[in-house]
């Protein structure tokens, strides 16, 4: 096994670790050359930004620098040196949280406006060499991997989703007192704008057309509520999954709290 083969035995190694979000994202203002961190499932990915809607991958692993890689230093926890991706563009919607963690240099700004907006060449001196095209090649294997994590950002751009799922397993003990479901088996509610039905194992909840822009939160009204979703409207329409089965309508959907404002209180 050569250097290169060694290496992206590593960072496959490394795409397996799960990171945790954090509590609390800034979502801050962000400028041209800001570097920022995302959260997209149980990954971290470090981009930097060229608009309010639109970032550029990173990685650390500079060892794979083509042609096509801008190598930049900045201060970041996990490495100084790192690859800016400039044929991986990430398009961010409302819902995508992150934070800003620092941003690149003046002069490392001014050569990313060039390659960016007047469509110059990475300067060979801070790029790595042209490869041809080489499945067997680390490089090109590294492109492909890095590629896939575009598409969990990127699928809102190929794919219309039609329901945000949530998933959460509702069980008995949930419920202080436990009521039964009315005599004509009522499984369809309304609670403000809200349209509910209970389905076995899954909630589906329509807030309608007119609420989307607007901001909702989702949550079963507890001693310590628990927050099921919160964010924008993008999709009317939200179902909760359960792996077990919704035995209690009524009592669902009594701790079952909607709240849409105009803007977030």
């Amino acid at each position: 096994m050569d250097f290169l083969d060694e290496f992206f035995y590593i960072y496959k190694q490394v795409n397996r670790i799960k990171f945790k979000k954090p509590k609390k994202l800034s979502n801050q203002t962000v400028k041209f050359g800001d570097i920022v961190e995302l959260w997209i499932g149980n990954q971290l990915l470090i981009a930097v930004t060229i608009s309010d809607s639109e970032v550029i991958l990173m990685s650390e692993f500079i060892e794979f620098a083509t042609h096509t890689d801008f190598i930049v230093q900045i201060k970041h926890a996990i490495a100084d040196k790192w690859i800016i991706e400039t044929d991986k563009r990430l398009y961010l919607t409302p819902q995508i949280k992150y934070n800003i963690c620092c941003t690149l240099d003046e002069k490392d700004k001014t050569i990313l406006k060039d390659i960016i907006i007047e469509g110059k060449s990475v300067p060979a001196e801070k790029s790595g060499p042209k490869i041809p095209p080489n499945p067997k090649d680390p490089r090109y294997k590294f492109k492909l991997e890095e590629l896939k994590k575009t598409m969990l950002v990127n699928k809102h751009l190929f794919f219309e989703e039609e329901e945000v799922v949530i998933p959460f397993n509702f069980k008995n003990n949930l419920f202080k007192s436990e009521k039964k479901a009315a005599a004509d088996g009522q499984k369809s509610f309304k609670k403000g704008d809200a349209v509910i039905l209970v389905n076995p194992k899954e909630i589906v909840i329509d807030v309608g057309d007119k609420n989307i822009g607007k901001s909702i939160k989702i949550y079963l009204a507890q001693e310590k509520p628990i927050v099921l979703f919160e964010g924008i409207i993008e999709i009317p329409t939200f179902v909760i999954t359960s792996k077990n089965i919704i035995k209690n309508p009524h009592s669902v959907v009594d701790l079952l709290n909607i709240e849409i404002y105009d803007d977030k209180p």
